[in-house]
């Protein structure tokens, strides 16, 4: 019976007239502009209904009624995002994903998907944009830079973050706050430290002790912890008397503290760490994965990528599920994230690809390569780096100096020293003046 499996729960359905959202054009179109989708819709031709579904497992998450409520308003909104991406492929609306950033002479600006110029080049440094906004380099300061190029001078700060639900931390001199949408301090600076609001909440740190404050800036978890994490799916890492554990959305433990250092949890699991060591905890506390694996400087660890994540021990690489198994034992001299459904591996000196078992599906023949995105992989051959498809057969040979996965049908690659970005028949959609 066709379905599919999200947060550890599946669900099937009677006939093939289904689709992920995440799979959905009109999604990859709208996901730039702060879209949120449901997991998946279903179609009942019997009586001419449209459904749409979001699996979440709640299981171990304290539900309250101001969690109630902050959930039933994300799944109207997650609801009502989804049907305007429908009428987006129905009617053929164009949307724009969030603007891509270009290079001319060492200054950089943003075009859009079309490849028209929105942003000359005229910064040393930019960020990405995301929900309107992106931060600019001025004079060792950061500056908000809107969609239209305009900056918002009401004040310099020397850290800005990307916009989590509607708010971007901001730190100035040594304290932390936080922006609106309209670029208005709506949180004045007051932390020691500051984290992105997640599920209505955001981890701050006031005179060494950290707590949860609300979108108004005020505490809805006291600061009595000795450090704090962001919330995913009524969870959230929290530290007493050095170690970690996880709280629910009242503050009240739910998983007592038993880890040297605890990361938000992913789905169904979360990366904990002990002795130097991380490994994967259940949301029952239960160490699925033991702390086993080492940390490699300069990597984000146990960070899952199409439902895998990398793990390094004794000097090779493997990976876990978001399962909670270790499902490819480490092997490898040097591996890539998983997308897709493959990962680039090394294997005596060759790059090849890997399915989620840890069978080989295109064989080491590469000097290099990178993950999978929408159907193509950049790999490196003599020297030059072209596109492979998921068969292995080449779709753009080997012709640039560097090569980026494609993203929303555009990849940026670099050409006798110039950037490019192109389409996914190797259309240049726009080429940085020499």
């Amino acid at each position: 019976m066709p379905g599919f499996t999200e947060s550890n729960i599946t669900l099937n359905f009677p006939d093939n007239n289904f689709f992920r959202f995440a799979n959905c054009p009109g999604y990859r179109s709208l996901s730039g502009y702060s879209f949120k989708e449901m997991d998946a819709c279903w179609y009942d031709e019997s009586c001419n209904e449209l459904w749409l579904f979001e699996l979440k497992d709640f299981s171990f998450a304290s539900l309250d009624s101001r969690t109630i409520k902050e959930k039933s308003w994300e799944l109207i909104n997650k609801a009502v995002d989804s049907l305007a991406m429908l009428l987006s492929l129905k009617h053929h609306y164009t949307f724009v994903k969030d603007l891509y950033k270009i290079k001319h002479r060492g200054y950089f600006g943003f075009m859009n998907r079309l490849g028209e110029v929105v942003i000359k080049p005229q910064y040393l440094e930019v960020g990405h944009f995301a929900s309107g906004y992106t931060s600019v380099a001025f004079n060792g300061q950061r500056l908000l830079l809107d969609e239209q190029g305009q900056l918002s001078v009401k004040r310099l700060y020397r850290f800005v973050g990307t916009f989590s639900e509607s708010r971007v931390r901001v730190q100035v001199v040594q304290r932390w706050g936080y922006l609106d949408e309209q670029g208005e301090e709506c949180i004045r600076p007051r932390f020691d430290s500051a984290g992105d609001f997640h599920e209505g909440l955001a981890a701050v740190s006031v005179e060494g002790l950290a707590g949860f404050i609300d979108p108004q800036g005020q505490f809805a978890i006291q600061p009595v912890f000795d450090g704090a994490d962001a919330f995913s799916d009524g969870l959230a890492p929290a530290a007493k008397a050095r170690k970690w554990g996880f709280i629910d959305t009242n503050g009240a433990w739910v998983i007592q503290p038993g880890w040297d250092e605890a990361y938000p949890f992913q789905g169904p699991v979360a990366v904990v760490r002990r002795n130097g060591l991380w490994g994967l905890t259940n949301r029952e506390g239960q160490e699925c994965v033991a702390p086993q694996f080492e940390f490699i400087k300069g990597y984000a660890q146990g960070r899952f990528s199409d439902g895998m994540a990398l793990a390094f021990q004794h000097g090779k690489y493997g990976y876990v599920s978001q399962e909670g198994r270790v499902v490819v034992a480490p092997t490898f001299n040097l591996a890539g994230d998983f997308g897709e459904g493959l990962a680039p591996v090394e294997i005596n000196g060759a790059w090849g690809f890997v399915d989620k078992s840890g069978a080989l599906h295109i064989l080491p023949q590469f000097e290099d390569a990178a993950l999978f995105s929408e159907g193509l992989a950049p790999v490196r051959h003599k020297g030059r780096w072209g596109y492979i498809d998921a068969d292995g057969k080449w779709v753009l040979p080997p012709a640039f100096e560097e090569a980026d996965p494609f993203e929303q049908g555009l990849a940026r690659v670099v050409q006798n020293g110039l950037w490019h970005y192109i389409d996914p028949s190797g259309n240049i959609v726009w080429v940085e003046i020499g």
